[in-house]
């Protein structure tokens, strides 16, 4: 089964917040946040965009993948607060099967420290295990970002390793502290935020 046959959710229910598969949309909000707090990018692959049409071409380009990019939503003021993205996904490579994904995530910075980021990770964690029947969930942040690292410890995440120099972003090499999560796992300890 490859990823193109599995369920595709066009949105999820957390509790205070919803997630919904990013449209075309969303791109203002996208960029308004990116530019009015450019400290968003600094733990991420991706530097600020320079303006609109940026956004708008990534997202376009995105469309054209696998991945499912989630923008998150409070559900009482509609407001949106951030982006989830579930990719990498491959059934098979060659003959051996790999039933996993690697999330990447980041939340505006004047919605953290409410328990958001662990009501997110919590549901995507959900739908990868319980709707898509995934195996295994990875995630990688720079080890400077300890704010996502302690998020994904209290998710129930795993730290497997560090890349060293993995990232090489502004002149500057970055290690990557790398995470992963099994289903068996998640299920047993379902965090609750």
């Amino acid at each position: 089964m490859s990823w193109l046959n599995m369920p595709n959710t066009e949105q999820l229910d957390s509790g205070r917040l919803y997630l919904k598969t990013l449209s075309e949309s969303d791109c203002g909000e996208i960029f308004r946040l990116t530019t009015a707090y450019p400290e968003i990018s600094n733990f991420m692959t991706w530097n600020p965009p320079a303006n609109y049409d940026e956004v708008r071409q990534k997202f376009l380009a995105n469309r054209k993948t696998e991945d499912r990019h989630f923008g998150v939503f409070i559900k009482e003021t509609e407001e949106f607060l951030g982006k989830i993205t579930v990719r990498n996904f491959h059934l098979m490579q060659q003959d051996a099967e790999k039933n996993s994904v690697f999330l990447s995530f980041w939340l505006s910075p004047e919605h953290q420290g409410k328990g958001y980021g662990t009501e997110v990770l919590t549901e995507v964690c959900r739908y990868c295990v319980v709707d898509l029947k995934i195996r295994k969930i990875f995630a990688g942040v720079f080890s400077e970002n300890e704010a996502s690292q302690r998020l994904l410890k209290k998710t129930g995440f795993r730290e497997i390793g560090i890349l060293k120099k993995h990232y090489l972003k502004n002149g500057i090499f970055y290690d990557s502290v790398r995470y992963e999560l099994l289903n068996e796992d998640f299920l047993m300890n379902r965090v609750r935020p």
